[in-house]
């Protein structure tokens, strides 16, 4: 876009997640830092879980809807719990007011591993 429009800009740092392997019972988090690149209020106003294991996948710290400020970042924690062993892929998609990217994706992927 053109940069004289003012416009937030959703960002994400990683925008890949990888859990590696976790134990089927367990779970593990990481976390991802979610940014407003742009000039005005970056406003999130839905996250949805989705994939083919969407429901192994929890997204924490992120009450919606939420509001960036022009430069503001925050730190979301994504919690993976397998239930049972395999590679499981999911992702959230982020629904906000930039115009350029209606969703924003960041994918999740880790492993389900089984007790021995």
């Amino acid at each position: 876009h053109n940069d004289g429009d003012a416009a937030p800009d959703i960002a994400a740092v990683p925008t890949r997640l990888d859990f590696g392997k976790v134990a089927v019972g367990s779970s593990k988090d990481k976390t991802f830092v979610l940014k407003n690149d742009g000039t005005t209020d970056l406003k999130i106003n839905k996250k949805q879980v989705a994939g083919s294991n969407a429901e192994q996948y929890e997204v924490l710290d992120l009450d919606v809807p939420a509001v960036l400020a022009p430069g503001e970042s925050r730190e979301v924690t994504v919690r993976f719990s397998p239930t049972s062993s395999g590679i499981k892929k999911g992702q959230v998609k982020l629904f906000s007011n930039d115009p350029d990217e209606n969703h924003f994706p960041v994918s999740f992927k880790g492993e389900g591993i089984s007790a021995p």
